[in-house]
């Protein structure tokens, strides 16, 4: 099992602020779980004013085993040269192309042909906005499956808006015929309408592939205090983030409409009325103008 966390320099987070800080929680908490304890990696958001030059080699640290990368498609080539230099400092690198069913043939064709070149630890499949159907995550993986060289792995992280995330994890699960990487969370934990369940996914595992996860310990872990934050943070499956998938518009829109108390009704009214250029990508300032705008015209 890989365990994750999200490395940031936003502040008042739960995100880490360097990998020193990452570390040091470990230490102070011994956390380090001996000589069998599970990968370790921390997730970084690819942006073009980002330096690897301040990132100490991976032999620095003590926990640590690697990073997931993440990048937008206007980025890949930029974010691709990142995780070369993050993979020459020893680090094992997952590079996930956000919103990935944004991408034509030709493009993730050329993202593989580049990758296969650098050879990263793993390639996911990324539904950010949990919008795919079955076809088009098999249609993804096919390409994965066909072009990506054997020694990388193909992992998926999957979104819940349409309600369809453990269901595209037990396809891949499936479908796979090689080393596949499946994110989940405890009771499904995500932004927006969350990701798919740890402790479905592990019970399907045990189940169907004969692994022998400790369930017990994972649905203790379900209880408090997670639950008091679901009951105030609420995340899961409504029928907002589903009209938000439709759409293709980022779910930061969906969770912010959603916090209003606004109707499904109105929610669907705002988020269509959304413009094209503004769906990819959350803009706080716009939506509340939006949001402003339609109650001062309704009151």
């Amino acid at each position: 099992m890989w365990l994750f966390g999200f490395f940031s320099k936003k502040k008042d987070t739960t995100r880490f602020s360097s990998i020193e800080a990452f570390e040091k929680l470990l230490y102070e908490n011994n956390l380090s779980m001996g000589k069998n304890r599970s990968k370790l990696y921390l997730m970084l958001d690819f942006s073009r004013n980002l330096t690897t030059n301040n990132i100490l080699n991976k032999n620095n640290f003590k926990y640590i085993d690697g990073i997931r990368l993440t990048f937008h498609k206007h980025d890949y080539k930029f974010a691709l040269q990142c995780a070369i230099d993050l993979i020459k400092k020893g680090y094992l690198v997952c590079l996930q192309p956000m919103i990935t069913d944004m991408y034509s043939e030709k493009e993730l064709l050329e993202l593989i042909d580049s990758i296969n070149i650098i050879k990263p630890h793993a390639l996911y499949i990324v539904d950010s906005f949990g919008v795919m159907n079955e076809l088009q995550l098999k249609k993804i993986y096919g390409y994965y499956s066909k072009h990506l060289i054997p020694d990388i792995k193909i992992g998926a992280h999957l979104h819940n808006n349409k309600g369809q995330a453990l269901h595209n994890a037990f396809v891949l699960c499936e479908e796979s015929r090689r080393d596949i990487i499946i994110d989940s969370t405890i009771n499904g934990m995500g932004r927006g309408a969350g990701n798919v369940n740890t402790e479905i996914i592990i019970d399907y595992l045990n189940n169907t592939k004969e692994y022998n996860y400790n369930i017990s310990d994972i649905l203790n872990l379900c209880e408090s205090p997670l639950f008091q934050i679901s009951e105030s943070n609420y995340w899961g499956y409504r029928t907002e983030y589903l009209i938000g998938a439709l759409i293709h518009c980022h779910p930061n829109y969906v969770s912010f409409l959603c916090s209003k108390n606004l109707t499904v009704g109105e929610v669907s009214y705002l988020l269509l009325g959304l413009p094209k250029e503004h769906l990819d990508k959350f803009d706080i300032i716009y939506i509340k103008s939006l949001y402003y705008q339609y109650m001062k015209e309704k009151n």
